[in-house]
């Protein structure tokens, strides 16, 4: 999907039990920010403890 942030996001269900990817790109570092600090996703940040059996595990991987 697209925001407005320009990213563009894709949802990957892992063969493991409940385990998810998300795969977010972003045209450049002012779009991450914009995402960042955007009101969905604190509220997201707020809330995905409900929701998960344990810590998410982020990576983040640059391209040139």
């Amino acid at each position: 999907t697209q925001s407005r942030s320009s990213a563009a996001s894709d949802v990957y269900k892992r063969q493991e039990h409940n385990t998810f990817v998300v795969v977010e790109n972003y045209k450049d570092q002012e779009a991450v920010q914009a995402h960042n600090h955007s009101d969905h996703f604190k509220a997201f940040s707020e809330n995905i403890g409900k929701y998960v059996a344990e810590e998410p595990v982020i990576d983040v991987a640059e391209t040139k």
